[in-house]
């Protein structure tokens, strides 16, 4: 960028004061080439902040995504967890019971019980 552009407000207090007519910088004349360069600079430093804009809300929208998709996985986690704990109870309990026989009349339930779990 040329020295006389240092910043977006120096640039715009020019373009405003050329359009005032005082067709000056800094107490020199300002050629019209002059100010329509400035014109284009100010519609090109406009473009880069609606690009920055569009940039910075793409991002967050992305941000907020993943957060969903952790908070989702971290369900997921939990249940399979809550699942998890629930098996291995009911393994403890089969066999802790005394004697082979009520363990083997109960396969056909375990196994029901092993059904419903993994489906859920």
């Amino acid at each position: 960028m040329p020295a006389l552009l240092a910043s977006p407000g120096h640039l715009l207090c020019t373009v405003v004061q050329t359009i005032k007519g005082s067709h000056s910088y800094r107490g020199r004349k300002m050629p019209i080439t002059g100010f329509n360069e400035l014109v284009g600079e100010l519609k090109l430093m406009r473009e880069q902040f609606k690009d920055q804009q569009e940039r910075q809300a793409v991002e967050q929208l992305k941000r907020e995504q993943l957060e969903l998709c952790i908070e989702d996985l971290q369900q997921q986690i939990s249940m399979e967890q809550l699942k998890r704990q629930q098996l291995e109870t009911y393994i403890e309990e089969l066999l802790s019971k005394p004697g082979k026989l009520p363990f083997v009349n109960e396969l056909p339930t375990t196994a029901t019980f092993f059904e419903e779990v993994f489906q859920k």
